[in-house]
């Protein structure tokens, strides 16, 4: 209160400069000091990468997910034991992963159900007109996130991109044509969550 231009002038030595120099930043709560002063830390990314930096900060917290930046994220498509409701949706609710809706794709892909634990279908583009539009999920990630989530994913998963009915290409899941090969091919019920009723 008695000085507080001359304060604000001193806390900007450490704040002011990452706008000055085109760059984004994140301040959060750090460990205290050995006298137990409160002390804090500021994560500072290139311009735009602001995800990246709250991923950051998600993790310096001890936060199981980040908030998500809707306009900066990748639109993920999903296909199977991803979908909402499905054994692995989990690992996209910890991404911090935003629904955008039902999608489609184009003709070119058949769908297979493979032999994995927990079953899992790999859709595989075979060209169009050579398969059927098969049904699944729109999410939007960081790019950070899906970066990590790509690094885990098991054999023969994969992630390609997807052409959508729409005219949209997407980053979506796949998988290896030798692993398709030798599983059952189910494109005639055009999503996952058909065959598996069907199954039942």
């Amino acid at each position: 209160h008695a000085d507080p231009i001359g304060i604000n002038r001193r806390m900007g030595t450490y704040t002011n400069f990452c706008n000055l120099l085109d760059m984004a930043a994140v301040a959060v709560p750090g460990a205290s000091t050995a006298d137990g002063a409160p002390f804090g830390v500021m994560l500072v990314t290139p311009a735009f990468a602001d995800q990246v930096a709250i991923d950051l900060a998600a993790r310096l917290l001890g936060l199981d997910r980040a908030p998500l930046l809707v306009d900066r994220g990748v639109d993920l498509a999903v296909f199977g034991a991803h979908l909402r409701g499905q054994p692995l949706h989990w690992q996209l609710e910890q991404l911090g992963a935003r629904f955008l809706g039902g999608i489609r794709t184009t003709d070119a892909y058949r769908l297979t159900a493979l032999d994995t634990t927990p079953p899992k279908p790999g859709l595989v583009r075979h060209g169009p007109g050579r398969g059927a539009p098969i049904e699944g999920e729109l999410f939007r990630v960081s790019a950070a996130g899906l970066g990590g989530f790509l690094a885990e994913l098991p054999a023969p998963m994969a992630l390609t991109s997807i052409e959508l009915a729409d005219g949209r290409d997407v980053v979506g899941f796949s998988c290896t044509h030798e692993a398709a090969s030798t599983a059952t091919d189910i494109t005639h019920h055009a999503s996952w969550r058909t065959y598996l009723q069907h199954r039942s």
